[in-house]
């Protein structure tokens, strides 16, 4: 039953777009971790969950559960900016 439930939203989809999407989780950009690697560690928060890379600003977009924090692409420990809100 859950079968037809799913295959009556998606294949109108597929229809439709004349493409089939995979699903595929592989992430857009992989940087290697070298032996001279950095960590970003803010003391009281935790849960960075959310990132969003804006190369073109030299700039990586790091939210948390608490806080969101700007950081500086050359140097990851090095923050550009933060807000922070207590929940």
């Amino acid at each position: 039953m859950l079968f037809f439930l799913v295959l009556s939203f998606w294949a109108p989809a597929v229809l439709i777009s004349g493409q089939v999407w995979p699903l595929n989780s592989t992430p857009r950009k992989t940087v290697t971790l070298s032996n001279r690697g950095h960590v970003f560690q803010e003391e009281g928060v935790w849960n960075y969950t959310t990132m969003l890379l804006m190369e073109d600003e030299g700039v990586l977009i790091l939210g948390a559960r608490e806080a969101i924090f700007a950081l500086d692409l050359n140097n990851i420990t090095h923050k550009k900016s933060m807000v922070r809100k207590k929940i």
